[in-house]
């Protein structure tokens, strides 16, 4: 059975999804052409923006680190709540966390993803935000 189908099946009252922008909207589209439309709860493409403080880079950066790169890396990078971007103002504390926080995912070993397109995907767009931002804001890997 196709998901649109069970979305279209009068039997399901609800609907969770996580997932890309595009088969979040089918579902909704099903879901509310239905004779008696249902809700949708969805989490489509959300980038997670982390805002790090100087202070904060100062005092606990190794704690960043360690926790940010875990979290990025976490399910191949494919959580849907893990950071998407990380904003902060350039200083010697922000790059001197960059270059850790490098160090860390360099040190993470591959992982699969769940299909052939996210890779591809997720490096386009890295290559986007590097040539569009000039590098001032990271894109995780």
């Amino acid at each position: 059975m196709s998901i649109l189908k069970l979305v279209q099946h009068l039997g399901i009252k609800a609907v969770g999804f996580t997932g890309s922008r595009k088969v979040g909207m089918r579902l909704f589209n099903a879901a509310l052409a239905r004779p008696e439309p249902i809700p949708v709860y969805a989490e489509m493409s959300a980038i997670n923006p982390l805002i790090l403080f100087e202070n904060a880079l100062l005092t606990y950066i190794e704690k960043i680190v360690k926790e940010l790169a875990r979290s990025v890396t976490l399910g191949a990078g494919q959580f849907c709540t893990n950071p998407g971007m990380v904003v902060m103002v350039e200083s010697e504390a922000s790059k001197s966390f960059l270059a850790e926080f490098a160090n860390h995912i360099k040190a993470t070993p591959p992982a699969t993803m769940l299909n052939s397109a996210c890779p591809k995907t997720l490096q386009k767009q890295v290559l986007r935000y590097r040539i569009l931002n000039n590098g001032i804001f990271w894109c995780h890997p």
